[in-house]
C-alpha cells in the first residue's frame, strides 16, 4: 500500500516537471512560428510591391507608343505590340482596353489564389482618358516572387521539423536526467552511504525535503564532533609536525642570525635596523605556515589590522636598498608632517610586498647601469591616506597601461612576493582604497596607493613637548641617536637642561639624584647592557613623564606594559618627523587656583545638580559645558585640581580622549564621570577612576 502511494506521488512529481518542460518548449514553438510567418509575410509584401513597380514602368514605357496611335487612329496597331511585350515578359495577357468602362485609376489586384490583374490608366496632357492597359498574370510566372514564397515555406517546414526532433523529446529526457534521478542518487548517497548503482524510486516531495534536512542535519552533528576532536586526529597531528619541522628549520638560523648581529655591536644602527626588519619578515612568514596548519592561534599571525604606515614605508626601502646598485639607482622616501602620523587598516604583509613589487618594477624600468631616480612618499589629509612609488624611468606606452589598468596586460615580472599589478589593486580597493596608475613614455611612472585614514592608537605620540623647568635625560647606546636628539631639541630651544647616557645604569644613578621634575626619552634596545630602555622606566615608575622611542614599537607585549604603566611609545625611524614643541612651566602662584574640583559636562541638569551640591557643602567648584570656555580657563587652573570629565561630550568628542591630552600637560587627578560602567571602557592608564554622574561630596 505505502509503495504504490509512493509511486503515484513519485509519477506526480515527474509529470509536473514534465508537464513545465513541455509548455515551455510549446510557448518556443509558437514563438518560433510566428517569428518565421511575419518573416515570410514581409517577403510577400515586398514582393508584391516589386511586381507593380515592374508593371507601372513597362506601362509607363509603352504610353506613348499608345497615344502616337490613337492621334493618328492607328490602335488596330496597339494591341500586336502589346502582346509582343507580352510575350518577353512573360505575362499571361497583356491588352487594350479603350471602352468608356476601362479602369479609371492604377490598381492591382489578387484573385486567389495564384491570379493577378493590374490596370494602368492613359491619358492625354489635358487629362483626357483615352483607356488603360489590363494586364493579367500568375504567380507562377513571377520567378522571383513565386521563389521567395516557397523558400520561405520550406524554412519553415524545416524549422518545425526541428522544433519536432529537437524540442519535443527533451521534455522527456530532461526531467529524468536534471531532476528525478540527480533526487533519487541523493537519496540513495545520504541513506547507504555510498552512490546509487541501480534505479530507485522517488519519495514524495515532503519526505525529500525532510529526509535531506534529517540527514544534512546529522552530517554537521558528525562535524562538529571531528572538529572537536581534531586534536586526537592522526593525520593531523601528522600534518602539524611537517608544519612544525619546517617552521623549526626556518627558526634556527634565525636565531644564529640575531644572535651574531648581537654579538656585533659595530654594526651602525640603521643596518642593524634592516637586518632586523629582514629577520622580522622572515619570521612573519614562519608564523603564518605554523598559523595555517594550526601549529598556532591563527590570532597570533594576524597581520590585517591597523598599522604607522611610515614604519613599513621606511623598512621596506631599507631592505630593498641592500639589493640595489647605488651607483645607478636611488631609492629615497619623502614623508611629510602629516603622514608620519598616517595610521591605516591593512595587512602590514600585504603592503609590505606590494610596495617592494612596486619598486621592482620601477628598477626594471631602467635599462642595466642605466642612472635612475625612485621615491616613495606618503602623506595624508583628514580624508585620504596616500602612498607613492614614482620613478623616471622609461614609462609604459599609452596602450600597454589601457591593458594593465583593465587587468588584460602583463609588463612585469612576478618574483619573489608574487603580487602584481593587479593584484595589488585588487587588494588595495579591498581595504577601501583606490589604485591610480599613471605614466608617460620618457618621464616615468607613479603609482598611488590612496588608503582610508585610522584613528591613531592611544599609545601613539603625535607631539612631544619639552620644558626648559624639567632635566630631560636621554638613554640610548647609539651615539648617532643623541646627535639627532641634539639636533631636533637645539631647534626648539637653547635653554633645554639635557643629560646623555649610553647605559642604564649610568642613567638610574643621575635619576636617583635629581630634585627637579625629569622627562626621559629612551631606546628599547641597550646593546651589552643587563636592562632594556623598558626595564628600566619600569624600575624607576617614571609613567607618564617617559617616552619609549623604539622600533619594536609593534610587539603586543612591549604595547601592553607601556599602556599598563602609562609610558608612551614614539617609532625610532620617526623621530626626524614628530613635531617638538617647547612649553614653560613656570608660573607665578597667583596665576593659579586650586579649586575642590573641576567638572567640565555638556549636560546643564548634570551641571545644575552638581552646582547645588557644591554650594550646599560649601566647595569652591568650576562648571563647564563648552570646550571653549574649558580651555580657555584652563591655563589658570593648578594642575593638582580634580577634573571630572563626561565620556560623551559636544560634537562627539569623547572625554576619555580629549583627558590624555590634559594628562600630557600635566593634569593627573582626572577622572571620568559617566552613565557607563568601568567594564565599557578599555585600559585608560591616564584616568585616576570611573566614576558615576553624582556630585562626590
Amino acid at each position: 500500500m505505502i509503495k504504490q502511494k509512493l509511486d503515484t506521488v513519485s509519477t506526480n512529481l515527474a509529470t509536473q516537471i514534465k508537464k513545465t518542460i513541455r509548455q515551455r518548449i510549446l510557448i518556443c514553438f509558437l514563438l518560433g512560428t510566428a517569428v518565421v510567418g511575419i518573416i515570410t509575410a514581409n517577403d510577400i509584401l515586398n514582393s508584391w510591391r516589386q511586381l507593380q513597380t515592374n508593371l507601372e514602368a513597362q506601362c509607363k514605357s509603352m504610353a506613348s507608343f499608345v497615344i502616337s496611335q490613337t492621334l493618328i487612329e492607328n490602335e488596330a496597331s496597339i494591341q500586336p505590340k502589346l502582346d509582343e511585350q507580352a510575350h518577353q515578359v512573360g505575362i499571361t495577357k497583356f491588352y487594350w482596353d479603350n471602352k468608356s468602362s476601362a479602369p479609371s485609376e492604377e490598381i492591382l489586384t489578387w484573385k486567389f489564389p495564384f491570379i493577378w490583374t493590374y490596370s494602368y490608366p492613359i491619358k492625354y496632357l489635358d487629362g483626357t482618358k483615352l483607356g488603360a492597359f489590363v494586364i493579367t498574370g500568375s504567380l507562377f510566372y513571377e520567378k522571383a516572387l513565386f521563389s521567395a514564397l516557397l523558400t520561405n515555406i520550406i524554412l519553415l517546414l524545416i524549422f518545425f521539423l526541428i522544433l519536432f526532433i529537437v524540442l519535443y523529446p527533451l521534455g522527456h529526457s530532461i526531467p529524468d536526467r536534471l531532476f528525478v534521478r540527480p533526487i533519487n542518487d541523493l537519496l540513495f548517497l545520504l541513506r547507504n552511504g555510498k552512490n546509487n548503482t541501480d534505479s530507485v524510486e522517488l519519495s514524495s516531495m515532503a519526505n525529500e525535503i525532510r529526509e535531506i534536512k534529517d540527514k544534512i542535519t546529522s552530517l554537521l552533528e558528525d562535524v562538529q564532533k571531528i572538529t572537536e576532536q581534531a586534536e586526537k586526529d592522526e593525520a593531523k597531528k601528522m600534518l602539524g609536525a611537517v608544519a612544525a619541522q619546517v617552521v623549526h628549520d626556518i627558526r634556527s638560523p634565525l636565531a644564529s642570525l640575531n644572535t651574531n648581529m648581537k654579538a656585533l655591536p659595530q654594526i651602525p644602527e640603521a643596518q642593524r635596523i634592516a637586518i632586523r626588519n629582514a629577520l622580522n619578515n622572515i619570521n612573519d612568514i614562519a608564523n603564518n605556515l605554523l598559523a595555517q596548519h594550526k601549529g598556532l592561534p591563527a590570532d597570533q599571525a594576524e597581520t590585517y589590522k591597523i598599522w604607522l604606515l611610515a614604519p613599513l614605508i621606511e623598512s621596506t626601502i631599507s631592505e630593498k636598498r641592500v639589493n640595489l646598485d647605488e651607483n645607478h639607482i636611488e631609492l629615497d622616501s619623502e614623508i611629510t608632517d602629516a603622514g608620519f602620523a598616517a595610521f591605516a587598516k591593512c595587512d602590514s604583509n600585504q603592503i609590505k610586498r606590494i610596495l617592494s613589487n612596486l619598486i621592482n618594477n620601477a628598477v626594471e624600468a631602467f635599462d642595466s647601469g642605466e642612472r635612475g631616480h625612485i621615491t616613495v612618499t606618503l602623506d595624508a589629509t583628514k580624508s585620504n591616506v596616500e602612498i607613492a612609488v614614482i620613478d623616471n624611468g622609461a614609462g609604459i606606452p599609452p596602450e600597454h597601461l589601457a591593458k594593465i589598468l583593465k587587468g588584460t596586460g602583463n609588463t612585469t615580472k612576478e618574483s619573489g612576493n608574487g603580487i602584481g599589478l593587479m593584484h595589488a589593486k585588487e587588494m588595495i580597493e579591498s581595504w577601501g582604497g583606490d589604485f591610480v596608475l599613471t605614466s608617460k613614455v620618457g618621464e616615468g611612472t607613479k603609482v598611488t596607493l590612496s588608503l582610508p585614514p585610522a584613528k591613531a592608537p592611544d599609545w601613539f605620540v603625535s607631539e612631544i613637548r619639552v620644558s626648559s623647568d624639567v632635566s630631560i635625560g636621554i638613554l640610548d647606546d647609539y651615539d648617532s641617536v643623541h646627535d639627532a636628539w641634539k639636533q631636533r631639541l637645539s631647534e626648539v630651544s637653547k635653554d633645554l637642561q639635557i643629560y646623555h647616557f649610553g647605559t642604564s645604569q649610568s642613567f638610574i644613578d643621575w635619576y636617583q639624584s635629581q630634585v627637579k621634575p625629569v622627562q626621559v626619552f629612551s631606546d628599547y634596545e641597550l646593546l651589552g647592557d643587563t636592562m632594556t630602555g623598558l626595564e628600566v622606566l619600569e624600575k624607576l615608575e617614571l609613567g607618564k613623564n617617559a617616552l619609549l622611542v623604539t622600533s619594536h614599537y609593534e610587539n603586543p607585549d612591549i604595547l601592553e606594559r607601556c599602556q599598563k604603566r602609562g609610558i608612551r611609545l614614539l617609532p625610532k625611524n620617526l623621530l626626524a618627523h614628530v613635531p617638538i614643541t617647547a612649553t614653560s612651566s613656570k608660573k607665578k602662584k597667583a596665576e593659579l587656583k586650586r579649586y575642590d574640583l573641576v567638572l567640565f559636562d555638556d549636560n546643564t541638569e548634570v551641571c545644575n545638580a552638581w552646582e547645588i551640591s557644591a554650594s550646599m557643602h560649601g566647595k569652591d567648584i568650576l562648571i563647564f559645558n563648552h570646550l571653549d570656555d574649558f580651555e580657555e580657563a584652563l591655563p589658570g587652573i593648578d594642575p593638582a585640581t580634580p577634573i571630572y570629565i563626561d565620556s560623551e561630550l559636544e560634537d562627539g568628542l569623547k572625554g576619555e580622549e580629549y583627558a590624555k591630552n590634559l594628562f600630557d600637560q600635566g593634569y593627573a587627578e582626572i577622572y571620568l564621570a559617566t552613565g557607563h560602567d568601568a567594564s565599557h571602557f578599555g585600559p585608560l592608564p591616564w584616568i585616576k577612576a570611573i566614576v558615576s554622574k553624582l556630585p562626590p561630596f
